[in-house]
């Protein structure tokens, strides 16, 4: 292995602001390889520990790469000659030593010119250079900003609970929370073949946050329970949604006491 002995994080500043284009954030775009969703932010421009925060509201994290697919998914989705990106690898905890903010094994690496910086910090995918990566930030400078890349999961199932059948004899139906793409949502399914019955959007990650569900009294009238969904959305604010347990369409919310 390599270091780049001189590689100096003003040459990535000059990368960095050399445009004068307007920029706007992207879409999510979901990878069909992986189905991970990703989207780009590069309205507000923010430092590596800003933009990792902002992620984390979202209900995602700063993007990781871990194949030549994934890669070039995204060079090809979001690479810019503009200017580079932040991506989820630092070598903050131990200087020399790369990793990912999410644990993934340190495997696939695609650096500019095959040198692996030792410093500063922070990982980009560079402009103009085709999906290989330089680092900026850190010490040097920790109030370097650029756009930068989220990353969200496959569906993540939060809880599970049985809702009552309409049908005599037949078992219990389930209703799951998920969260995809940083979204939580409500989901329907036979409690004999597993297919979906319905869905329904609850909100995004970053304006709430979910914290318990169960079933509840039938408010609808069609005999089968509906469903009460618990959530925060600010400190001091919290409402239960309720949904019908029939076809997860939104009955009623009912804003908490802040006291």
């Amino acid at each position: 292995m390599s270091h780049n002995k001189n590689f100096t994080t003003p040459l990535f500043a000059i990368l960095l602001i050399g445009s004068s284009s307007v920029l706007a954030d992207t879409g999510k775009l979901v990878n069909p390889a992986n189905n991970h969703t990703y989207q780009m932010f590069d309205s507000n421009n923010r430092t590596w520990d800003d933009a990792k925060a902002d992620c984390t509201k979202r209900g995602a994290h700063l993007a990781t790469i871990t194949s030549l697919q994934e890669n070039t998914w995204i060079w090809g989705n979001f690479g810019s000659n503009d200017t580079s990106r932040w991506l989820g690898g630092t070598n903050e905890v131990q200087k020399g030593i790369w990793t990912w903010i999410t644990g993934e094994p340190w495997a696939y690496v695609n650096w500019s010119s095959n040198n692996e910086p030792s410093s500063p910090n922070y990982l980009v995918m560079r402009q103009y250079g085709g999906g290989t990566w330089l680092s900026s930030g850190g010490p040097d400078n920790p109030s370097q900003k650029a756009p930068y890349i989220c990353e969200w999961e496959a569906v993540q199932y939060l809880g599970m609970t049985p809702i009552s059948n309409k049908t005599k004899g037949k078992p219990a139906n389930y209703a799951l929370i998920g969260l995809n793409g940083g979204t939580y949502s409500l989901l329907l399914i036979d409690g004999v073949t597993g297919k979906k019955i319905s869905s329904a959007a609850i909100g995004i990650a970053s304006n709430i946050t979910f914290k318990s569900f169960s079933a509840t009294d039938d408010f609808n009238g069609d005999n089968v329970k509906d469903i009460a969904v618990l959530l925060n959305k600010s400190i001091k604010s919290s409402a239960v949604m309720i949904f019908s347990g029939t076809n997860a369409k939104p009955l009623k919310t009912l804003n908490l006491p802040t006291q």
